[in-house]
């Protein structure tokens, strides 16, 4: 078979890269546009997401050819993995489930409709055929993505698959190939409204994935057995998306203190001095204004805040923090905090009365936004859920790394985050305009700038206590 040239050098271009040794000689970048877009550009009909899976599988093509013994980048030498036909529900579920899972991508490729199947199945020639099937693919890889795991090291023993077993692939409403709703004795050709579930185990929490349309195909390489596949894109069920983006599938001990990218661990404790920018230049002035409401501490020239207890919960943590202030009253407040190895919640009182409810949590989880999300990366940005977000984030991170100098030190690797979202449980005063938080991994917040109109209270770190 012919190897098309764009995709042939993209893919060359993917693996070099992939296999970071350096097929010719590193250069300085120019202004000339990348190679990776070829795809793209002689298919102008792919989504960029299309593109992404066929350069994904000619990588992987590339790679098993140089596997398989023969010369390295022989497509012809790559070998034929053996799939499994998948002639009912239940074989096409498990091959979902494990393709997901176990992230075996070619068995991922195998459980949507070939192109072949597909191009004689609504009668169009093979390319256009070849171009639904990656856009298909390329709109279902953000559920691919979210079952990927940075580091393999990360996962708890037995991986997801410890969490959550299969419960079964319910096929939905059997129509004919032209979509009318099948009578006795028609064909069934394809299925709408079928559910993938999942089940958290040792709960009844079920987590339920929509494909909107399967189809029944006779598939030429499986010697035309009838089998069924997948004939549109894969849509989450959005408590597993939290689930997976909270990682509450990895280890443990990736909540050690040490580990953690918030050091919070009894005893711990931040110091901070506070000022009101707009109001003064010394900094160890006490703030001139004073609120009748209780809740509001203008007053302080001081906050201390500590770790005073922490609960723990298979791979999450509840933590116990106390807020105290110099001001007129001596005020201290209680707050607490949901660790789980990827995102920190505010716990208030319903939330801490459930939290060995799994199925409360993932509920309350998706309804909130996470105060922090990790790991922390220059212009990343959530919003509810701890989603990613563009223009409607609720908290943002700036572009790029600073470096600080405080009372207590001067810290590199400082990212900002602008937001207040759920913080203003806190802070209600001073919610309205925001608040801007400058964060080092492994030491916590070194500074917090809080607006509100005319006031800007800023409280800068001056001594800490972190314990190994």
């Amino acid at each position: 078979m012919p190897v098309n040239r764009a995709l042939f050098w993209t893919g060359i271009v993917a693996v070099c890269g992939l296999l970071a040794s350096g097929c010719w000689d590193k250069r300085e970048p120019s202004d000339q546009a990348p190679l990776q877009p070829l795809i793209y550009t002689e298919y102008p009909n792919l989504t960029p997401e299309a593109a992404a899976v066929r350069e994904r599988r000619l990588v992987r093509q590339l790679m098993d050819g140089a596997g398989s013994g023969g010369q390295w980048g022989d497509l012809e030498t790559s070998p034929v993995q053996a799939m499994p036909a998948l002639d009912n529900a239940q074989k096409l579920g498990e091959a979902i489930f494990e393709a997901l899972i176990d992230r075996r991508e070619a068995l991922w490729e195998h459980v949507f409709v070939s192109p072949l199947a597909y191009s004689q199945l609504v009668h169009v020639d093979m390319e256009a055929a070849r171009e639904f099937v990656d856009n298909l693919q390329g709109k279902s890889f953000a559920a691919w993505k979210l079952f990927d795991v940075e580091q393999s090291s990360e996962l708890a023993e037995g991986g997801l698959k410890a969490l959550v077993s299969l419960d079964e692939l319910r096929l939905g409403q059997g129509r004919t190939v032209d979509g009318p709703v099948a009578k006795d004795e028609e064909a069934i050709v394809q299925y709408w409204g079928n559910i993938l579930v999942l089940r958290f185990k040792q709960t009844d929490v079920r987590f339920e994935i929509a494909i909107p349309k399967i189809v029944r195909v006779a598939d030429p390489l499986q010697g035309g057995a009838s089998v069924l596949a997948l004939a549109s894109e894969i849509r989450m069920d959005r408590r597993l998306e939290v689930l997976l983006r909270m990682g509450l599938h990895l280890k443990a001990e990736l909540m050690r203190s040490r580990e953690y990218p918030y050091p919070l661990k009894v005893g711990n404790f931040w110091r901070y001095r506070r000022y009101n920018a707009a109001a003064s230049n010394d900094p160890l002035d006490l703030l001139d204004q004073v609120s009748d409401d209780p809740s509001v501490v203008l007053d302080a020239s001081e906050v201390l805040l500590e770790v005073e207890a922490i609960d723990r919960y298979e791979t999450i943590r509840l933590v116990r923090l106390a807020r105290t202030y110099n001001d007129q009253r001596l005020s201290r407040y209680i707050e607490h905090w949901l660790l789980t190895p990827r995102h920190i919640y505010l716990c208030p009182r319903p939330c801490q009365n459930n939290i060995e409810n799994i199925g409360w949590l993932l509920e309350y989880f998706d309804n909130q936004t996470p105060i922090y999300r990790f790991a922390l990366t220059p212009s990343m940005a959530w919003k509810r859920g701890g989603a990613d977000a563009s223009t409607d984030a609720v908290f943002r991170v700036d572009p790029t790394w600073q470096s600080m100098e405080t009372a207590a030190g001067t810290f590199s690797a400082v990212v900002a985050i602008t937001g207040t979202g759920a913080l203003g449980q806190v802070d209600r005063h001073l919610a309205g305009a925001g608040q801007r938080r400058y964060f080092a991994t492994g030491k916590g917040v070194i500074k917090r700038v809080l607006k509100n109109k005319d006031v800007e209270i800023t409280e800068e770190l001056v001594e800490t206590r972190i314990m190994p």
